[in-house]
């Protein structure tokens, strides 16, 4: 997803900032936070995904359902590959 570790804590950063996130310290390694969803969290992510999926099928919906299983199958390849 070329996220920088550094990008990524910027970004839960601001989302606890935000209120849509809650940090915890790992009880099991003091080094690491668990994160989790607060009520606004869901609610935003809730509607984001609604978008998302909204124009996901728009997109598709241009394709015959046999070149939308095609697609499928060639992004499930794309994700099981493993470089080097």
């Amino acid at each position: 997803m070329f996220v920088t570790q550094a990008g990524m804590k910027k970004r839960l950063g601001r989302l606890h900032e935000m209120g849509l996130v809650t940090r915890s310290l790992d009880p099991k390694d003091a080094r690491q936070y668990q994160l989790a969803l607060t009520d606004d969290g869901r609610a935003v992510l809730d509607g984001v995904l609604d978008e998302f999926f909204a124009a996901e099928a728009a997109s598709l919906g241009g394709l015959a359902e046999a070149d939308q299983r095609q697609l499928i199958r060639l992004l499930q390849r794309l994700l099981a590959h493993k470089p080097g």
